[in-house]
C-alpha cells in the first residue's frame, strides 16, 4: 500500500509587482536592523549574513520596481 503525499507549494498571494517590492522592502528593513544589532553587538555570527540578506532584499525590490516603471512605460498610450 502506497500513499501520495505530495507538499502544497505556498501561496503568498502576491498578485502586483508593486506589492512584492514593498514586501522585499520589508524584509531588507528587518534584516538590516537585525544586522545593525549585529554589529552593535559584535555578533559577526549574526552581523554579516543579515547584512547580505538585507542587501539582497534592497536590490530585489529595486529591480522590481524598474520592470513595473518599465511595464507602465510600455503601456503607455503616448508611445510612437
Amino acid at each position: 500500500m502506497a500513499f501520495k503525499k505530495y507538499i502544497r507549494p505556498v501561496n503568498l498571494g502576491i498578485k502586483t509587482k508593486l506589492e512584492q517590492a514593498v514586501l522585499e522592502l520589508i524584509a531588507g528593513f528587518i534584516c538590516a536592523v537585525f544586522s545593525y544589532v549585529g554589529y552593535e553587538a559584535d555578533l559577526v555570527i549574526l552581523c554579516y549574513p543579515t547584512a547580505l540578506v538585507a542587501l539582497i532584499c534592497f536590490m530585489l525590490s529595486l529591480y522590481n520596481l524598474y520592470e513595473l516603471v518599465q511595464y507602465w512605460l510600455s503601456k503607455s498610450p503616448d508611445k510612437a
